[in-house]
């Protein structure tokens, strides 16, 4: 009884600390690839090449190998090229060995290129089909977004014209428009006279030239010529009888 007891305890300190575990190789999780004209467009090198060096640090940190490029799509000018990965598997890293040719899709990471098994990168007895279609010309640039103008950014409105007088201009000396004759100013004619002059009187036998005046509102105008003709008629009268008298003695 005693030794089954023994045994189960045994048995489900082992499941516990096999579980307990990390999973290795199920650390590196990736998104699927990719097509080839898109990872061409966002992978800053593309390159063909045989592994001539591999350099594996003992702390466990990433693995560089070094490329003799036999052809080269994008990023790359020289003879030969490094590019870093890492060390574990679980982190993603290409298993690269000495000898091998690869195709490799690279990244740009703390100055130097970067590759994953996350990538197109593949052996490249594996990658006829990505190297016939780099070979066929595909652009190893993304095209520019199209450019949306926001509110407010096209061409300037022309100036609304200018509203049309409605009153009238108060410029005194406005001049005409082109073309037109400038109408002469016409003087205002003067007021006709209400009342006309009478003309003159001739002069009267006692040797007086009188005029008449115009008439006078006031009825008591007429009075005046009336005592002046009386004044001349008893003046005449008065003259005839001095020399009647002288006559008689």
């Amino acid at each position: 009884m005693l030794s089954l007891t023994r045994s189960f305890f045994l048995a489900a300190a082992t499941a516990l600390v096999t579980l307990a575990q990390p999973d290795v190789a199920s650390a590196c999780s990736c998104i699927p690839s990719p097509p080839v004209e898109v990872a061409l467009q966002k992978a800053s090198a593309v390159f063909a090449g045989r592994i001539i060096s591999v350099t594996r640090p003992k702390d466990g940190g990433n693995v560089v190998a070094k490329f003799a490029v036999s052809r080269a799509w994008k990023g790359v000018s020289g003879k030969t090229v490094e590019v870093s990965t890492s060390s574990h598997g679980a982190s993603c890293g290409l298993n690269l060995k000495q000898g091998e040719e690869r195709l490799i899709y690279a990244d740009t990471y703390d100055g130097g290129l970067w590759a994953s098994i996350c990538t197109r990168s593949a052996l490249l007895a594996d990658a006829k089909e990505d190297v016939a279609l780099l070979n066929s010309g595909l652009p190893t640039e993304a095209p520019p977004p199209p450019v949306i103008p926001a509110p407010g950014d096209g061409p300037p409105e022309p100036p609304a014209p200018l509203p049309e007088p409605t009153g009238t201009s108060t410029s005194t000396f406005a001049s005409p428009p082109p073309g037109a004759s400038p109408v002469p100013s016409v003087a205002a004619p003067s007021p006709a006279p209400t009342d006309s002059a009478p003309p003159p009187v001739p002069p009267g036998s006692g040797g007086c030239a009188c005029t008449t005046a115009p008439p006078q509102e006031n009825s008591w105008g007429w009075l005046m010529p009336l005592a002046g003709a009386l004044a001349l008629v008893g003046r005449g009268a008065a003259r005839r009888g001095a020399a009647g008298s002288r006559t008689a003695r």
